[in-house]
């Protein structure tokens, strides 16, 4: 698998976007540009991915004692919500917020001119977080696509 990266300070950015090129190397699949977005209201903090992952930026903390504390560059798990969505716990002058991968993915990449309140899954899997399966929707939008997709018992 071939892995390049492009942006500024050679995919290092801080701010902004940062795209990673992912290649399988197999002939019928297909070049995936995987772009990091800074999270809204946590920039410098954390970066969220177009795939659904989240990462740490490096950077320095106060830590106990008042001394310094080095926090590295690193890929966040996610824990599961009861319902089966994706979550992560995003910290901020030690205050944790719990944040649906699903919403932090659509917040960063998906325009929402008409103030619509629901992230839909597009192929009804809560854990799929990838960018294209996901649109932003009404509440009567979200409860009609789910009804028209349900698998039959």
């Amino acid at each position: 698998m071939n892995i390049s990266i492009t942006g500024s300070s050679a995919g290092l950015s801080l701010m902004g976007e940062v795209v990673m090129r992912l290649d399988s190397g197999l002939a019928d699949d297909p070049v995936m540009e995987v772009l990091w977005r800074d999270v809204e209201g946590y920039e410098g903090r954390y970066q969220i991915s177009s795939v659904g992952q989240i990462k740490s930026i490096a950077r320095v903390v106060p830590g106990p004692n008042g001394r310094e504390v080095q926090v590295r560059e690193r890929i966040l798990k996610h824990c599961y919500h009861y319902k089966g969505y994706p979550v992560v716990y995003l910290s901020k002058e030690n205050e944790q917020e719990k944040c649906f991968v699903h919403r932090l993915v659509a917040k960063a990449f998906i325009p929402n001119p008409d103030a619509k309140p629901i992230v839909n899954h597009k192929d009804l899997d809560k854990q799929h977080c990838e960018v294209s399966n996901l649109e932003w929707v009404t509440e009567k939008e979200n409860t009609n696509h789910y009804w028209d997709n349900k698998e039959p018992f």
